[in-house]
């Protein structure tokens, strides 16, 4: 959950990644790490629109910021240093790309020559299951789609055994005893019930073809021979963002390491319980408890381990969000719903989360929210454009 860069720049991350709704909502908690980000950037906006009723801004004779009950006396923000990081991507880098992308996501089409009929071994099969070990109550598996090679021994002998004898396009459910080894955790070493439909007989391809190269980029590219050129420039674009990241977390630590920060825990403890209770309230809405959101969803070790995070992650917002209103008192920057730098970002931000005009991100946002993220935005780009390289 965005561990190493620092919760601001975290935040206004995912803020241009969850503009589409207010509270994004998750049909199945599985894999829903990023989502985890998401819904701590939520509860961070609702909060602060809570306190900005109550904020008095401004910095004192001392030079201490005064906003939120916090205080930031500002040391050097101009001239912050980093290490250049070099961009680069080799032929090796696309090609082992593209080999992962073929392993993780085959390339295949029907076999349509095997309708009606029954598979046999050696053949893949795409099939859509339920499983259900026999010890639970509740599926290990519901209703995923996957490609089975039979005789690979994905789920055993027994289960291929079984298999051969559906014939495409029909349904199955029988028993079989899974191996220990199974990649499914919660179905090794098992007697397991399994249900679905057999879908189709496949032709798996090693390499890419116009069709998966159109589909992997999403219709950027609709030739395979073009392929190798947009993963370069995929894998060049995720180089450099990830060293714009890297530049951004050097000149920030240092920012933070340059001031004297001391926050009100009242500030703290108002911002974890905002989003401990909305915690509580999404898991009550996906049906099950916190518990289990945090250690099977979210892959902490423990409830406590959770919450731990979540009291280190409202400490950095409400410090760190000190540190961005006192540089921005200190600048004189003053962003207005309607001004030309409000509409220039507004609109960034609209088109970057697909709202159909600045009114109705607004709705969904609120002008304070929006502003707060462009004068945030304004400190980011003055701290930017003002560091320099380390000298070697």
């Amino acid at each position: 959950m965005g561990k190493e860069s620092s919760a601001k720049q975290h935040k206004l991350e995912q803020i241009r990644k969850a503009k589409k709704k207010k509270v994004i909502m998750i049909s199945s908690i599985v894999g829903t790490v990023f989502a985890a980000a998401i819904l701590l950037l939520v509860i961070s906006i609702i909060h602060h629109n809570n306190q900005k009723k109550n904020k008095a801004s401004g910095i004192d004779v001392s030079g201490k910021e005064t906003g939120y009950s916090n205080e930031v006396v500002l040391g050097d923000y101009m001239g912050l240093t980093y290490t250049p990081v070099e961009v680069s991507v080799s032929d090796e880098d696309v090609e082992e790309y593209i080999d992962s992308l073929l392993k993780n996501t085959p390339n295949y089409e029907p076999d349509y020559s095997k309708d009606k009929m029954k598979p046999v071994a050696g053949e893949t099969v795409e099939i859509t299951f339920s499983a259900l070990a026999t010890d639970e109550v509740a599926n290990a598996v519901t209703d995923e789609t996957r490609l089975v090679t039979i005789g690979n021994g994905l789920f055993g002998s027994e289960f291929d055994e079984m298999i051969t004898d559906v014939t495409v396009g029909g349904t199955f459910q029988f028993l079989v005893n899974v191996p220990e080894d199974c990649e499914y955790e919660k179905l090794a070493g098992k007697e397991v019930k399994f249900s679905g439909t057999l879908n189709m007989v496949v032709i798996l391809y090693d390499t890419v073809t116009d069709s998966y190269a159109s589909e992997q980029s999403n219709g950027e590219c609709t030739e395979a021979v073009e392929f190798n050129n947009y993963v370069y420039n995929l894998l060049y674009e995720r180089a450099q963002k990830q060293a714009d990241e890297n530049k951004w977390n050097q000149i920030w630590n240092e920012l933070l390491s340059n001031c004297e920060i001391t926050i009100d825990e009242a500030n703290v403890d108002a911002e974890y319980q905002d989003m401990i209770s909305y915690y509580e309230s999404y898991a009550t809405y996906l049906g099950t408890t916190v518990d289990k959101l945090a250690t099977e969803a979210y892959g902490y070790s423990t409830l406590q381990d959770f919450y731990d995070y979540c009291k280190t992650y409202s400490e950095n917002i409400v410090k760190e969000q000190a540190v961005y209103n006192a540089i921005i008192a200190k600048e004189g920057i003053s962003v207005k719903a309607g001004d030309e730098v409000y509409n220039t970002k507004v609109q960034k931000y609209m088109e970057e989360g697909g709202y159909k005009s600045i009114a109705d991100i607004e709705k969904v946002m609120g002008q304070e929210a929006l502003i707060e993220m462009v004068e945030d935005d304004l400190v980011s780009e003055l701290l930017l454009s003002n560091a320099v390289p380390k000298e070697e």
